[in-house]
């Protein structure tokens, strides 16, 4: 991993979902993911941004008594280091000779009056 980069994990858990044909407590039961440790490995890394394939990215019930997905709240107050995505160097600007172009776009759902909404993202290289 490299300053920038855009962290991407697969749980299982929509291919769970598919699997029952349900979505049961899929937002609001237990979840595979992150525990709150990770928040030290995401900062130390200079990652850009994270996408799971959970609701909310971390496991839940969490590993902090009392806290609702405190993975969450520490990566959206510390998030300064992960505005600038461009590329830190002329190597990363480049792979095999080529120049290496991702375009990674989260559509969101417009939702009045929310604060957050579920996203389709699609990347194209």
């Amino acid at each position: 991993m490299r300053s920038g980069d855009i962290v991407l994990i697969r749980t299982g858990q929509i291919a769970q979902v598919r699997a029952r044909g349900s979505w049961g407590e899929f937002d609001s039961g237990p979840a595979p993911g992150l525990g709150v440790g990770a928040a030290h490995w995401f900062a130390a890394n200079e990652i850009a941004a994270l996408a799971t394939d959970t609701w909310g990215a971390e496991v839940l019930p969490n590993d902090t008594p009392g806290v609702f997905q405190p993975l969450h709240l520490i990566l959206l107050v510390n998030d300064d280091h992960r505005r600038d995505l461009r590329p830190r160097s002329a190597r990363d600007r480049v792979r095999g000779g080529r120049p290496l172009r991702v375009l990674l776009h989260r559509a969101a759902a417009a939702i009045t009056g929310a604060v957050g909404s579920p996203v389709n993202p699609l990347a194209i290289f």
